[in-house]
C-alpha cells in the first residue's frame, strides 16, 4: 500500500520481487506513474510521444507533436477512460472549422493511433474514434493551387524578376533539378561531382524541437540518389560560388561548406525561401505558389520534354512509381496524344 493506492509486483524470486518493489516505489515517488483510470489525454499523449523515441525519426516526432497539439488543446484535460464517440465526432467538427480536410483527417488519424495505444495498454477496452469516417475532401488538390506547376509564361516572368533576389540561384537550382528544398539547402560542395557530372543527394534538413538541423538521412531510401549535372546547373553553381566569395570572401569557400546559405552565411530556413517567392509573386502578379511548386514545375517540364515517368521517378527520389503517376498524371494527356499521333497505319 502506498497512501490510499494499492500496487503489486511479481517476480521469480524474493530478491527480484524486492527489487521490483523498490523500482515501483521510486517510480511513484518521482510522480511518473498515473493510474489508468485517471490519466488524461494530454498526459497519455506525452507518454505516447516519448515512447516513439528511437523507433521513428526525431523530425517525425516533432511534426506529429505539432499536428496533434490542436487535439490536445481541445480535449487534453479529459480522462482517456471517459472519452465517448460523440465527443470525438464533435472534436472532428471543431477542427473542420479551422483546418483543411487533409489537416483534420491527419489529426484524427493521430488521435486514433494514440487511442489504439491506449487500448493496447489496457487503459480502455475499445477505441472511441475507431469507426469515425474521415471527412471528404472539399478543397482543390494542392497540385492545382500552391503546389501547382508554373506555366511557361509564369516561369519566365517569375525568374526574370527574381534575378536580384538573394535566393535566386537556389530557386533556379530547385526548378532545374526537382530537388526538395531541404535537400538543396543541405547540399555541400563536396556533393557535387564535376568529374562524373553528378549531384549526390545524401541529406535533408529536418526539423526538431531544437530547431532546423541538417539530417544524416533523406526522406526515404529512394531519396538517396544521384542527379545528372547539366550545363545549366553547372552555370548556376558557378554563379552561386562566385556570389558567396564576393559577399563572404574567398576564405568562406570550403568543400564541406553548404552551397546555398542565408544572407548571414548560415543554414537556410524554408520559411525565408517562401517569403522570397511571395514577394516576387506580389511584384509580378504571378499567382502565389509554394516552394514545392518548383519541384512540380521541374517534373512537368520533364514530362513535356518526353522524359519517361520511370526516369522521372528516379530523379525525384520517389519511393514508388505510383507516387510519381498520382502526382503528375494530369500532365500526361497532351503528351500521350502527341505520342499516339506518331503511331500510324498499325493495321
Amino acid at each position: 500500500m502506498i497512501g490510499s493506492e494499492r500496487y503489486s509486483v511479481t517476480g521469480s524470486s524474493i530478491g527480484e520481487c524486492r527489487r521490483l518493489e523498490q523500482e515501483k516505489r521510486d517510480y511513484i515517488a518521482a510522480h511518473s506513474y498515473i493510474r489508468n483510470d485517471r490519466i488524461t489525454v494530454s498526459e497519455y499523449c506525452d507518454e505516447w510521444m516519448k515512447s516513439k523515441a528511437g523507433t521513428v525519426k526525431e523530425s517525425t516526432i516533432f511534426h506529429e507533436g505539432r499536428q496533434i497539439k490542436p487535439v490536445i488543446d481541445r480535449i487534453g484535460n479529459e480522462r482517456i477512460v471517459g472519452l465517448e464517440r460523440r465527443q470525438i465526432k464533435n472534436l472532428q467538427s471543431s477542427l473542420a472549422e479551422k483546418y483543411t480536410t487533409e489537416g483534420v483527417n491527419h489529426r484524427m488519424m493521430l488521435l486514433k493511433s494514440l487511442l489504439n495505444a491506449a487500448v493496447a495498454d489496457k487503459i480502455i477496452l475499445a477505441n472511441p474514434a475507431a469507426n469515425i469516417k474521415p471527412l471528404k475532401r472539399i478543397e482543390p488538390l494542392a497540385r492545382d493551387t500552391i503546389h501547382r506547376a508554373l506555366t511557361l509564361e509564369e516561369q519566365k516572368v517569375f525568374f526574370e524578376d527574381a534575378a536580384g533576389e538573394w535566393f535566386y540561384e537556389l530557386l533556379c537550382f530547385l526548378v532545374m533539378t526537382g530537388c526538395r528544398v531541404g535537400e538543396a539547402c543541405s547540399l555541400r560542395w563536396s556533393d557535387i561531382d564535376m568529374k562524373n557530372s553528378t549531384i549526390h543527394i545524401r541529406r535533408t534538413i529536418i526539423q526538431t524541437e531544437r530547431g532546423d538541423e541538417v539530417g544524416r538521412e533523406p526522406k526515404n531510401k529512394s531519396s538517396n540518389r544521384d542527379i545528372p549535372l547539366t550545363d545549366g546547373i553547372r552555370d548556376i553553381l558557378k554563379q552561386q560560388r562566385q556570389k558567396t566569395e564576393d559577399v563572404f570572401g574567398s576564405s568562406a569557400f570550403s568543400l564541406n561548406g553548404l552551397i546555398f546559405v542565408s544572407i548571414h552565411n548560415r543554414m537556410i530556413r524554408a520559411g525565408a525561401v517562401r517569403y522570397t517567392i511571395d514577394r516576387v509573386c506580389k511584384r509580378t502578379g504571378v499567382e502565389r505558389f509554394g516552394v514545392h511548386a518548383l519541384r512540380d514545375t521541374f517534373a512537368t517540364r520533364a514530362i513535356e520534354a518526353g522524359m519517361s515517368p520511370q526516369t522521372l521517378k528516379t530523379i525525384l527520389g520517389h519511393s514508388s512509381f505510383s507516387m510519381t503517376m498520382d502526382l503528375y498524371a494530369h500532365v500526361l494527356p497532351n503528351t500521350k496524344a502527341e505520342e499516339m499521333s506518331k503511331i500510324r497505319n498499325i493495321v
